[in-house]
């Protein structure tokens, strides 16, 4: 079979799909993540729901997480842990790096209106260790969490204005400080500051789902129309590639810039590699 290479800005991207080969089944998987010490954690919504590969593409782990019932997106941390955003669980989980619940935050009896959680859809740490978390498909906020997990505000509200979401679907910290979120059915990406103030929007986008930075800075997302588009971390456009699946919905990027995406329909997992 013929190689497919896409291109993306000025750097081109040799498509591995299905990786690591098609012996390896991703039925129900919902997003992928590159942990600190390199391996890939594929997410999916049945158990095991964290199957863990080498950069090789071996199988060399899988968790079974309790108390999880469905989850969403997964994050890494930076002490080679992840968070896990529990959709259904009305709750965030942070895993250890052998998969062990660090801690939880939320209460599956208790969604709550405006408040946390109503089905979270991502969490993500910012440099100074505050914790961010968009909710998502029953609320239309943003959260943010001291590094001792108390609640430092709540933002947003539905509605179309800037600082106004209609499914904030993805949170992703930038290098200067920012955050980026995907409020998925305005079909647009809300930049806001730590405080949690909206100050700017890329709406060159339709139905975005996934965000990641590459080592350099620049933004990854991807959307329903299927593709994947690169932006400058002031959201200027620089790139374009279709994705291979009805939707990508989950994203990781690797430290060497290697691009994994989880797509469904069908379910697989596909990394772009970056040809020098």
């Amino acid at each position: 079979m013929k190689s497919i290479i896409v291109a993306l800005g000025d750097r081109r991207y040799r498509v591995e799909r299905p990786w690591p080969t098609s012996d390896h089944k991703f039925q129900a998987i919902c997003d992928v993540a590159v942990l600190a010490d390199g391996r890939v954690a594929a997410l999916r919504r049945r158990t095991p729901e964290v199957q863990l590969f080498s950069s090789s593409g071996e199988l060399v782990a899988e968790w079974s997480v309790s108390g999880l019932i469905s989850p969403h997106y997964i994050w890494p941390t930076a002490q080679g842990g992840v968070l896990l955003a529990d959709w259904d669980g009305h709750q965030i989980l942070a895993l250890n790096p052998q998969g062990g619940v660090e801690w939880t935050l939320g209460d599956p009896a208790q969604p709550g209106w405006m408040e946390p959680f109503n089905h979270p859809t991502s969490a993500c740490f910012d440099a100074q260790g505050n914790l961010y978390v968009t909710d998502g498909y029953g609320n239309a906020c943003v959260h943010s969490f001291d590094k001792h997990r108390k609640l430092r505000f709540t933002m947003g509200s539905s509605g179309k204005a800037l600082g106004q979401f209609s499914i904030p679907h993805c949170v992703v910290p930038l290098r200067n400080g920012r955050l980026l979120v995907s409020d998925r059915e305005n079909s647009r990406l809300q930049f806001i500051t730590p405080q949690g103030q909206a100050v700017g929007e890329i709406t060159d986008v339709y139905k975005p789902m996934a965000l990641a930075t590459l080592p350099d800075g620049n933004i990854l997302v991807t959307d329903q129309t299927p593709r994947l588009s690169l932006f400058s971390p002031h959201g200027t456009l620089l790139g374009r590639c279709r994705t291979f699946s009805t939707v990508a919905h989950g994203m990781g990027v690797s430290a060497s810039g290697d691009i994994y995406l989880a797509e469904m329909g069908p379910d697989t997992l596909t990394r772009l590699s970056p040809i020098e």
